[in-house]
């Protein structure tokens, strides 16, 4: 027989799935095993304070108010008696005081170290699944909802907190005391002791009906979380399109009516939580009238003292007690493994990108980049690029142009390796990408985005992000380059200034000279451009285009055109369409040709002068 079908409430809680939970983070409970040491002797301490409690009144009442023989086995009781009935009174209620002191202090000695090992373990499991996520490969988040993560990252793991180092202390602590409760009680009366225990597998029915019903609606509350978190960071992240659109009732009514699911599916956790707890409170108290209504009898009878049914009443209750905490914990036990389980359902995931058994350091890059017969599809697409096949000599800028979804920024998350070819290799200075060390590579090559990416942090540490140990000369020398030093020093606190939530507090053509600031501070032989000009105003374009060029000089530079000031200065431009490079050459080369690019340029430039732009716009 199975132990889940000899023990129902381990059917409950699911064995397994604990078993694989604390396999899991079992180091992370190893490394505070000290405190947790310490923390389960003060248990052991609560645990005999709690055994002691009843005996000063067994005492008082057996020795002084009834039958007084039967209390002179107990050590220090006869000579106590010998000297009075006050006396034994006295040290009786010496003793409840000391009891009482000695359970506060190992109870409060129990939760301190508890609850520290527990935010420390919890920490520490942030910080490992926090890591993870960043390092899972950019075909994982393309797909995964941010605020989901959020809600594994902060809730899910403060529960998981609870299995993994509450569980223990209390479940060791309190099964202590109820096996040293029945010992005792049995050792007084075998009979009542049994009467007593004849709840205990109802309880276990009781549990194992519920914790599996309550563990699958954690889960889904928690999958329902995470969808509100999502949607409101979408909605907050765009918070400028829904007032530009009028978007604040269409996007209150999808919260809305998220919310009211998250709402059912938390509601319907906390009914079952609660029927729980109805149904072992019915049999916890229907279990102390049994006992209550036969142990008077057998004062009655002569078979207990009045001492012993206060002892044993007291124990029975005491009983209960752990017994109550421990269904409880059995409740949260169950949400806590729904909540191991989504953060180990991550943890599992293994990063597609990753640097390859013996990966080297990448030597310092002369910035050759070469496709070879290259060929790439996204997960259950088709084909993105097909069969790619060029070379960028070092210190030559290259453009990529061509319509929408042609692939231009797949190729260049190639070069960062964000992704992998399914056909050909990709190389810098003769070496396949595969065999460095992603961060070896990605140390060498600068990206400049069309829409810059600005930390709430001060401007010094946005441009020190392309080089953290950077000094502040070379901060200042990089601002200058971008033509950022001047607007910065203006600032109230000058490079300290504190920038909102993405770069909010500044313009778009500040946020860029910033960025361009990070890659200058970078000096990286490589530098990616996915056009910095879009959006900027006249006056900022050509402070970013004059910033550009003295960035670019002799740097590989790739550069993803949709604006003609960024494209007639490359040395060479590619032409993407369908999923292959369809021309090759310089602007001069293609436009004499009469070429797919003439034809794209010369439609742009028409529709540039239509609105009054000098601007080709691909």
């Amino acid at each position: 027989m199975r132990a889940s079908e000899m023990f129902p409430i381990l059917k409950g809680i699911r064995m397994r799935e604990v078993g694989r939970v604390y396999g899991y983070f079992s180091e992370y409970i190893v490394r505070f095993r000290g405190k947790l040491s310490l923390a389960l002797l003060s248990g052991f301490g609560l645990m005999a304070m709690d055994l002691l409690r009843p005996w000063p009144m067994k005492i008082i009442f057996d020795g002084i108010l009834f039958q007084k023989h039967k209390v002179m086995r107990y050590p220090l009781v006869p000579e106590l008696l010998a000297k009075g009935p006050i006396w034994l009174l006295t040290a009786s209620c010496l003793s409840i005081v000391l009891i009482a002191f000695f359970r506060g202090l190992f109870s409060y000695s129990e939760d301190v170290l508890t609850a520290e090992v527990g935010q420390r373990t919890a920490a520490s499991i942030r910080r490992r699944l926090y890591d993870h996520i960043q390092r899972l490969s950019r075909s994982f988040h393309d797909t995964q909802k941010s605020g989901d993560l959020l809600v594994r990252l902060t809730g899910d793991i403060n529960l998981l907190k609870e299995m993994l180092v509450n569980f223990i202390v209390t479940a060791t602590g309190g099964s202590l005391v109820l096996v040293g409760m029945v010992v005792i009680m049995f050792v007084m009366d075998w009979q009542l002791t049994l009467m007593a225990l004849l709840t205990v597998p109802i309880l276990m029915v009781s549990i194992g009906k519920y914790t599996r019903s309550i563990k699958e609606a954690t889960n889904r509350a928690r999958r329902k979380e995470g969808q509100v978190a999502s949607l409101a960071h979408e909605s907050l992240n765009f918070i400028s399109l829904v007032h530009a659109f009028s978007l604040e009732n269409l996007q209150y009514d999808k919260f809305s009516r998220f919310n009211r699911s998250n709402l059912r599916a938390g509601l319907k956790s906390t009914r079952l939580a609660a029927s729980f707890q109805r149904i072992i409170e019915l049999v916890l108290a229907a279990g102390s009238c049994v006992v209550l209504w036969f142990g008077v009898r057998r004062v009655l009878d002569g078979v207990l003292t009045p001492g012993d049914l206060l002892v044993f009443v007291s124990y029975m209750k005491d009983m209960y007690r752990p017994l109550r905490k421990l269904s409880k914990l059995t409740s949260r036990v169950a949400k806590a493994t729904a909540c191991g389980e989504r953060v180990l359902e991550i943890l599992d995931i293994e990063p597609e990108i990753k640097d390859a058994p013996g990966a080297i350091e990448a030597p310092p890059f002369r910035g050759e980049i070469t496709f070879d017969h290259v060929s790439f599809a996204y997960e259950n697409s088709d084909w993105v690029l097909r069969d790619i096949d060029f070379t960028i000599e070092p210190g030559r800028t290259v453009a990529l142009v061509g319509p929408s979804g042609t692939g231009k920024t797949t190729l260049v998350n190639l070069i960062l390796r964000f992704y992998d070819p399914q056909q050909g290799t990709v190389r810098i200075d003769g070496h396949d990408l595969r065999e460095v060390t992603l961060e070896s590579l990605r140390n060498q090559i600068s990206v400049i985005m069309h829409e810059p990416s600005m930390f709430g942090i001060s401007i010094r540490e946005n441009i020190a992000l392309g080089k953290p140990d950077a000094t502040d000369e070379e901060i200042v020398r990089a601002a200058r380059v971008a033509n950022a030093h001047d607007f910065i020093t203006r600032m109230q606190d000058g490079y300290d200034t504190i920038v909102g939530e993405r770069g909010s507090t500044l313009s778009r053509g500040q946020k860029q000279r910033i960025a361009l600031a990070r890659a200058a501070v970078r000096e990286a032989p490589i530098i990616i451009l996915d056009e910095p000009t879009t959006g900027l105003d006249a006056e900022s374009e050509f402070l970013v285009i004059d910033a550009l060029n003295r960035l670019m000089e002799e740097r590989t530079c790739i550069v993803i055109a949709h604006h003609f000031s960024t494209i007639s200065s490359a040395d060479r431009i590619l032409v993407l369409e369908g999923t292959s490079i369809v021309e090759d050459g310089s602007h001069e080369q293609l436009m004499k040709a009469g070429s797919r690019y003439h034809e794209l340029f010369s439609l742009q430039l028409a529709e540039g002068a239509k609105s009054g732009e000098g601007g080709v716009d691909r």
